[in-house]
């Protein structure tokens, strides 16, 4: 097989499947609040294992009936649902405000949280859900896939290998949570679903006596179970006394490379959207186990983690193309690419990049067409309860971090609901050395677990 060589400048990384994340407090603006940090280590966590003896706070209230761990789901469904998933990616990427930073967003995370309030909503919310997040399967059907694709992503995980120093497992966790009111009811056909395919309970809290105290709560139950990469999804004033309910997806991915990076050059060149350079850690490798794609002004390298269901996808468009090939990408056009992938081996470059993002994405998602749903008396969640509520908004943290031994992301996403009674082939060289887009998926369920881009691998 000839050896291609592929470098990865300027690329937009599209990421399913996830490592963990550090944030901080997103502040709104027009569109979306969006911060930006760093870690020093991306690959080493910091607080050991994702959601090991993490119970989430509050008195659980909940359906008796157990998880079903066997869903019947058909190719067909998967297939719709995976390319759903694209469509709203790349929608909710593009609304998001303007920004010269690095950015991710994790398509898997929202989905999923939102899968939950899609249960719960009647009229004018049910159909601004299920336009805005692309679900177009019955809502038996969609619980179900959802359900398989948990299911599956739990089933990545790998323990230690024994093989080589150190720890080379793979860690890979999704997990639901709602967070109720201490004085709501919940009707029961929504708390069934919700332990039948989201594996949650409703879990009490005193939003009304101590919203602080709560949002303190279900914070330091989100780290723990993205081992500290996202500490603050709910920022200060997010929790207050007429918040009814929360609901919370976490995703956290820990995976070395299937076939680690042989060498880092410092001091590589990575040239800006602006034309300005920037020095860069530069990971080089020679690889047997990558894909690669070459299409109409874009190509893209795939380099599997271990045990090769999980994956990292670079796509790197022409030198000075990468804002208009971004515009006018859409979920069909990712799916291309993705599905162009085909083995060959590669001499790879890729830069070492660490970022964090929080959104508010109020705005993005109206824009989306949510508008009855987030304005008080206009949203519809009367199938979760009695009481009238509405969207107050959205947030969604991630971290990603890319060194030569592996992968880490995190993302986290909080619905908080209010009562609306009250206010408030050929030899080809692949190096990464412009803007890029990326994501991390997971190939057996075809799943996009992070899409993001890289802008500049040097900014924090």
């Amino acid at each position: 097989m000839p050896r291609n060589r592929f470098s990865a400048l300027p690329t937009l990384v599209l990421l399913l499947g996830m490592a963990a994340c550090t944030t901080t407090n997103p502040a709104e603006t027009e569109g979306a609040s969006e911060t930006e940090g760093t870690t020093d280590d991306p690959t080493s966590t910091t607080t050991g294992t994702a959601g090991e003896g993490n119970p989430p706070p509050g008195e659980a209230v909940g359906s008796d009936e157990p998880r079903e761990l066997a869903p019947d789901v058909t190719a067909q469904e998967l297939a719709t649902l995976a390319a759903e998933e694209r469509d709203f990616a790349l929608e909710l990427f593009k609304a998001l405000p303007a920004s010269e930073g690095n950015r991710a967003i994790s398509p898997t995370s929202l989905r999923v949280a939102f899968g939950m309030l899609y249960e719960g909503a009647r009229t004018v919310s049910e159909a601004e859900v299920a336009d805005a997040l692309h679900f177009t399967l019955a809502k038996p059907r969609l619980h179900a896939a959802m359900n398989h694709i948990d299911l599956e992503l739990a089933a990545r995980e790998l323990p230690k290998s024994g093989e080589v120093e150190g720890d080379d497992s793979v860690q890979l966790r999704l997990v639901n949570q709602m967070f109720g009111r201490l004085d709501m009811q919940w009707h029961a056909p929504f708390l069934d679903v919700l332990a039948v395919h989201y594996g949650s309970a409703v879990h009490a809290l005193d939003f009304r006596g101590d919203p602080e105290g709560s949002r303190v709560a279900i914070n330091a139950w989100v780290a723990g179970e993205t081992a500290g990469r996202i500490d603050e999804l709910l920022p200060p004033g997010s929790i207050f006394s007429t918040v009814t309910a929360v609901l919370v997806n976490a995703l956290y991915l820990k995976a070395p490379w299937e076939q680690p990076f042989e060498s880092v050059e410092e001091g590589a060149k990575f040239t800006r959207n602006d034309a300005g350079e920037v020095e860069v850690a530069m990971m080089r490798g020679v690889f047997d186990t990558t894909s690669y794609f070459k299409g109409a002004g874009v190509e893209a390298a795939e380099l599997p983690l271990r045990g090769s269901e999980l994956s990292m996808v670079f796509i790197l468009p022409e030198a000075g193309t990468f804002d208009a090939y971004v515009e006018g990408l859409d979920g069909a056009g990712l799916g291309e690419v993705l599905a162009g992938l085909s083995p060959q081996n590669l001499e790879l470059g890729v830069p070492r990049f660490t970022f964090a993002n929080a959104f508010a994405l109020r705005k993005p998602l109206q824009a989306l067409g949510m508008t009855n749903s987030f304005e008080l008396g206009g949203g519809d969640f009367l199938g979760m309860s009695n009481v009238d509520m509405a969207i107050h908004d959205v947030y969604h943290n991630t971290f990603l971090g890319v060194d030569e031994k592996g992968v880490e992301a995190a993302a986290a996403t909080a619905i908080v609901l209010q009562d609306t009674e009250a206010s408030g082939g050929a030899e080809v060289s692949f190096t990464a050395d412009r803007p890029f887009l990326f994501a991390i998926r997971d190939r057996g369920t075809d799943t996009l677990l992070w899409f993001g881009r890289v802008l500049d691998p040097s900014a924090p």
